[in-house]
């Protein structure tokens, strides 16, 4: 388990996807992507680690695709525990019906871009040392060319048979209507600003990890939520480490005129853009 993804921080645990085809997108997330299914119902289940869910996936009533310029998902990420497991990967997925958007080294990170088979975007990556990662006590976080040579010689021979289990969803990365009023309420989660794309991009994270959660007004500002029944993000998981920390939080969000719905799975609020989060412990 990655040190950023554990207690006493808070870290995104999982996601739930709405989707047109059901049968296709559990066919992709176990044969492209090496989940199982520990789960079926209305709901399918996919883990890592035999336990935990990691992507949930569900048909919504009258699924519409999800219109442009609106927001929601740009990208989830999901991180391998090493190098060696990226390279695996890229070989494994070079010669499957898959879209592929590209890669990139940033850095603190080697990481490959593709979309599933519902053009939601995924990032799959691997972090580099974190003694490099802060340069001044600032974030250095770049975009230079991934090196898939490299990476793909290293694991020449290796097969990507599943998901390894100590897998965990890395960082959300969205799409929002205004970088403030969203930072405020990331802010108010206890998330800190690790880097600034100005009018662009912000990043976050607890713990000094390079970011759990990125937002984009790459979509547009002032854009509207896409519809309830628009294909794509549900909602996302943040895991909080203690049943103190989470009433201190709903408190937070009460006294900050956030929505606070209280579920037996934990508390759903939204962000300002209309992102949906399930809290939990």
């Amino acid at each position: 388990m990655s040190k950023y993804h554990e207690y006493p921080l808070s870290y995104p645990a999982n996601l739930k996807l709405k989707v047109m085809d059901l049968d296709r997108s559990v066919k992709f997330y176990t044969e492209v992507l090496g989940l199982t299914v520990i789960e079926a119902g209305k709901e399918y289940l996919l883990s890592a680690d035999l336990k935990n869910p990691l992507i949930i996936l569900e048909r919504p009533i009258n699924p519409i695709a999800k219109p442009p310029h609106t927001t929601g998902l740009y990208h989830y990420a999901i991180k391998l525990p090493s190098r060696l497991d990226l390279g695996k990967f890229i070989n494994h997925v070079k010669d499957k019906d898959v879209e592929i958007v590209g890669g990139a080294n940033h850095g603190v990170s080697e990481a490959f871009y593709f979309e599933d088979n519902e053009g939601n975007g995924i990032e799959i990556y691997a972090d580099t040392d974190e003694k490099n990662w802060f340069v001044d006590g600032k974030l250095r976080m770049v975009t230079d060319p991934l090196d898939y040579r490299g990476l793909m010689s290293l694991a020449d021979g290796d097969i990507w048979n599943k998901i390894p289990e100590d897998t965990v969803l890395g960082h959300m990365h969205l799409h929002v209507d205004n970088l403030e009023k969203n930072a405020k309420f990331y802010e108010l989660l206890g998330f800190e600003k690790t880097l600034e794309l100005p009018n662009s991009a912000y990043f976050y994270s607890q713990g000094r990890y390079h970011h759990h959660i990125g937002f984009n007004v790459w979509n547009g500002r002032g854009i509207p939520a896409p519809p309830e029944n628009a294909i794509g993000l549900d909602y996302y998981t943040i895991k909080v480490s203690t049943e103190e920390k989470l009433s201190d939080l709903e408190n937070k969000l009460k006294a900050n005129d956030y929505l606070v719905e209280k579920k037996p799975e934990g508390i759903f609020t939204k962000d300002p853009a209309g992102n949906k989060v399930l809290l939990i412990i």
